[in-house]
């Protein structure tokens, strides 16, 4: 006869949950993911009538299915397996509050976020992050194309009468309608263009984009995504790959995010 469930004490609940902090231990063990899951509190003996605390352990939804599962071709998650998971995310989540890191966990830096948020994508994820670069780029490209437009007719200042103060004005005038125009946000670097932007760049940085998301790119070829991105005409590269204006990061938030530019991209060449 089955066993029959019985309800967990709620402070064996509460213990459980404060220890965790909702946190699942194998997307942690196995993927080293620390994010907050929407999950269930499951057995680690697969017996709903032991209720102690250490046989209790926070699963998402879709590791709970998993280690419940009975398989009859592959190895099944084993007990001590979950439990030395578990074991780590404890001690994890301890080191975190120990160090005082409340305010440096991913939640709550936007350069730790953004590459939490790129190196836990799946596939349906990765997709949609490459939506978005691919936006910006578009975004990028369109600004420079419609400046250069009326940059040209600005230059005929001499000819209608205006003054060098006057086509300054006009200047500013001009790139804030088109930050307005495009939804750019402030802070973003590199929108005063000296002279146009070939055709050629929108198609390069959009496949540097693609591999790079996909991670299949050489040492050689990361030099390349920061040379099309930022330093051949002055682009804002945080805001290009990561929708992070420049002068919104530290010092320390952008050369984290450039060091991340060759981990992800090399990320399946590397290993």
């Amino acid at each position: 006869m089955a066993n029959r469930r019985t309800t967990i004490p709620e402070k064996i609940q509460t213990e459980l949950l404060r220890l965790s902090r909702r946190r699942c231990c194998l997307c942690f063990g196995l993927k080293r993911d620390i994010e907050q899951k929407e999950g269930q509190i499951a057995h680690l003996d697969r017996n709903p009538r032991n209720n102690a605390l250490e046989n209790l352990v926070w699963l998402c939804l879709s590791h709970h299915d998993e280690y419940d599962t009975v398989r009859r071709q592959t190895k099944r998650l084993t007990t001590g397996e979950v439990a030395s998971y578990r074991d780590e995310l404890y001690q994890k989540l301890s080191e975190l509050t120990a160090a005082g890191s409340e305010d440096n966990e991913p939640e709550n830096d936007a350069a730790l976020r953004v590459m939490h948020r790129y190196s836990f994508a799946d596939d349906a994820a990765a997709k949609v992050i490459t939506a978005e670069i691919l936006t910006r780029i578009e975004q990028i490209y369109q600004f420079f194309r419609l400046y250069e437009r009326e940059w040209r007719n600005l230059q005929k200042f001499e000819i209608s009468g205006l003054t060098e103060q006057q086509a300054d004005a006009s200047y500013t005038r001009l790139d804030k309608e088109l930050r307005e125009k495009l939804r750019l946000p402030t802070g973003v670097w590199g929108l005063n263009p000296e002279g146009p932007i070939p055709p050629n760049w929108r198609a390069s940085a959009q496949r540097l984009a693609r591999r790079w998301m996909r991670g299949c790119l050489s040492y050689e070829e990361c030099v390349d995504v920061l040379w099309v991105f930022d330093e051949r005409y002055d682009f804002d590269l945080h805001y290009l790959l990561f929708g992070l204006p420049n002068e919104s990061l530290s010092a320390i938030q952008m050369g984290a995010l450039e060091a991340f530019v060759f981990q992800h991209g090399q990320r399946d060449v590397i290993g």
